[in-house]
């Protein structure tokens, strides 16, 4: 919360104060029709991610995050936000397969890595 709150009060600074960017015309139907779904998500992203480290090993979630770009991409497509290709989507499909791949010996150590978090030996 102390990082949102940060950035946020930087970027109204350098935007109001300092004029570094030019300030975006929005209503606020388009900003909670289009901006605030994908901030929840990635809010509810973020703190799924962290509170995996309480159950699993660091080395599994560092392997497991970029599948979380997937999840991003699907929901911005969902709401209009980005715009579906089967170039993007393959590339996706790539990532998701070496991600299980890198992955799968850890997953098969137990049930999601949870059963045993032990460091391997």
């Amino acid at each position: 919360m102390v990082q949102q709150a940060f950035c946020f009060c930087a970027a109204a600074v350098a935007v109001k104060v300092f004029r570094l960017a030019e300030p975006v015309e929005m209503s606020w139907a388009l900003y909670f029709g289009r901006v605030a779904p994908l901030g929840v998500c990635f809010t509810l992203y973020l703190w799924g991610s962290n509170s995996a480290y309480v159950y699993l090993q660091p080395g599994l979630i560092q392997m497991i995050k970029p599948i979380g770009s997937c999840f991003v991409f699907a929901h911005a497509c969902y709401f209009g936000v980005e715009e579906y290709s089967r170039a993007k989507a393959m590339n996706f499909v790539f990532i998701s397969a070496g991600t299980l791949l890198t992955a799968a010996p850890q997953l098969l150590r137990g049930v999601g890595g949870v059963e045993d978090a032990s460091p391997i030996e």
